[in-house]
Parts: C-alpha cells; sequence; structure tokens
C-alpha cells in the first residue's frame, strides 16, 4: 500500500472561515502574556520534568510562539480531559497538547491548519510474533488503551473485542506478563519508548498499520477566533515550521528519531507551499487572449 495516499484524506483538513476582529490577538500582544496549554502526563510532548518545570517537545514550540510576538509565556499544565475547558474558561489562550483533529472537536474549537504533527498507528510485540501489519492481527488478542483513537479500527482487523487498560503501562504489563500478544496505541509513543529504554524493550518491536487513518494534531484556539489575526499568525507559524525543518529537529531532538508520518506531512505543507509561491508567476506568463478583430 502507498502510505502517501492513506494520510492525504486525512493530515490536512479543511476548515470553514468565519470573520472575526483581531481582538484576542491584541489582547496578548497588549497584556505582554500568552497562556499555552501543554501536556503535563504525555511524555516527550509535554510532561513534567525533574525540576518539576514543563518539558518536551511542545513546550519548546510554546516558546517559539511566546518568542515570535515578543510576550511572556505562561505554560498551563493540561491533561486529555480538560484541554478544551482550560480554553473555554479563559486559562489558556491556544491548545498545545497532542490535541487530535476530529470532526466533533471541531465543532468545539478552531483548528489551525496545517497540522504541525500525526501520529499514525503501530501495534507493539515481542520479537518472533508474527505482527507485522493489519491481516496479522487476526484472532490475536491485543490490548489497547481505553479511548485511543484508533481502538476501533484495530478492533476490526482482531475480529474481536481488544483487551483495555487506563494507562499505556497498564496495557503494557499485560503484554510483558503475556496476557495479550500486542499493544495498540500511537507509534510515536512507542518510538520513543524503544529508543528511550533500550534495556527494557530489546526484545520488542513495533509494527505499522498503514491501513488506519493517521491522526493529525493541530493547535486549537477559540471558535470565535476562526479566521482571525491570531489564527492566521499560528498558521503562518507552523507553516514556517515546517519549511525551516523546525518540526523535524525537535521530534528528532525529543523522540530520538523521525516518524514517517511527520516526514510525509513536512513534505506535504512544502509542496503546497511552492505549489502557491509558483502560482502568481505562472500567471503572470500567460500571454492574455485578444479578442479576434471583426
Amino acid at each position: 500500500m502507498n502510505w502517501y495516499c492513506v494520510f492525504a484524506a486525512a493530515v490536512l483538513l479543511p476548515l470553514p472561515l468565519a470573520s472575526v476582529s483581531a481582538s484576542t490577538l491584541d489582547e496578548i500582544k497588549k497584556r505582554g502574556t500568552i497562556s499555552i496549554a501543554v501536556k503535563s502526563d504525555y511524555k516527550p510532548w509535554g510532561f513534567t520534568g525533574q525540576s518539576g518545570a514543563l518539558e518536551g517537545m511542545e513546550v519548546d514550540l510554546a516558546r517559539d510562539i511566546a518568542a515570535r510576538l515578543k510576550v511572556k509565556l505562561l505554560l498551563v499544565p493540561a491533561v486529555s480531559s480538560n484541554r478544551v475547558q482550560l480554553l473555554n474558561e479563559g486559562k489558556a489562550d491556544i491548545i498545545l497538547a497532542t490535541f487530535s483533529v476530529t470532526e466533533e472537536r471541531k465543532k468545539q474549537v478552531t483548528f489551525i491548519e496545517p497540522s504541525y504533527y500525526a501520529a499514525m498507528t503501530a501495534v507493539l510485540s515481542k520479537n518472533g510474533a508474527g505482527i507485522g501489519n493489519a491481516a496479522s492481527l487476526k484472532g490475536r488478542a491485543i490490548c489497547a488503551v481505553a479511548g485511543n483513537y484508533s481502538n476501533k479500527a484495530v478492533a476490526s482487523f482482531v475480529g474481536r473485542d481488544l483487551i483495555e487498560s487506563k494507562t499505556l503501562t497498564e496495557a503494557e504489563e499485560r503484554l510483558r506478563s503475556g496476557e495479550c500478544e500486542g499493544v495498540n496505541f500511537d507509534d510515536v509513543v512507542l518510538l520513543y519508548q524503544i529508543k528511550s529504554e533500550e534495556a527494557k524493550w530489546q526484545n520488542y518491536d513495533i509494527s505499522l498499520l498503514l491501513n488506519v487513518t493517521p491522526a493529525p494534531w493541530g493547535i486549537a484556539i477559540p471558535l470565535a477566533d476562526k479566521n482571525g489575526a491570531l489564527s492566521k499568525f499560528l498558521s503562518k507559524t507552523v507553516r514556517e515550521w515546517h519549511r525551516k525543518g523546525t518540526l523535524l529537529r525537535l521530534e528528532k531532538k525529543w523522540v530520538g528519531d523521525n516518524s514517517m508520518a511527520l516526514q510525509w506531512l513536512t513534505s506535504k505543507v512544502k509542496a503546497a507551499e511552492a505549489k502557491k509561491r509558483a502560482a502568481p508567476s505562472l500567471s503572470s506568463a500567460t500571454p492574455a487572449r485578444t479578442a479576434p478583430s471583426r
């Protein structure tokens, strides 16, 4: 299967536009601070370090946003269950917290285009288990984390209910104890674990499930700011992150390697930008047609 095609329908998602004032961005500049919600429990994208301070790839991106605006950064610790609440209650101006873009969430927030990151679905299994693609999962005992976006699709490959756990740690312990043959989760998280805990996972590997539509991650702002100055600023910033390789560098720094999803996404955004820049010159090079003389 051509994995480029798998991504095409999901990563760059179109959003409806509406007019809005530039008051949010003006207010951020006026007060001199920007509040950005980042994960406090999702290593290495956003987590509480040994010093008690928030660290991670998305924390670095939040710092870059504040630096571009020349304002002070206020990091707001977030978990999956309270991200939208923090935004809607005005405790955060922006969500930058492993927030997957879904149709349901588009009713609650405005997602910035393009997406800055994406996660594929993978299965962690012991070497020699014979797990390598979706077809190989049929009839297997597969552990999963309750609520993961890909559980429904993976269950259809397996043909039976997944063995769900509340946390990834719990699911992985079930794998190591032999209760299941693999753990289904985001590829980038599993990749990070294998890289950062080599001794623990030296006899395990991950297999990508290219049949499952990837989950794009987007920066989110309030619905009221759709198509406003803040939205336009953030969109320009994300495009520059892709164009200059910022995201690839930070992923390698924090994850230890570059994921297939981010490499594809960056290539896609850069190609779209190049096409956009070339459009005016192509149009000016086309001679205007004149009506024939009568």
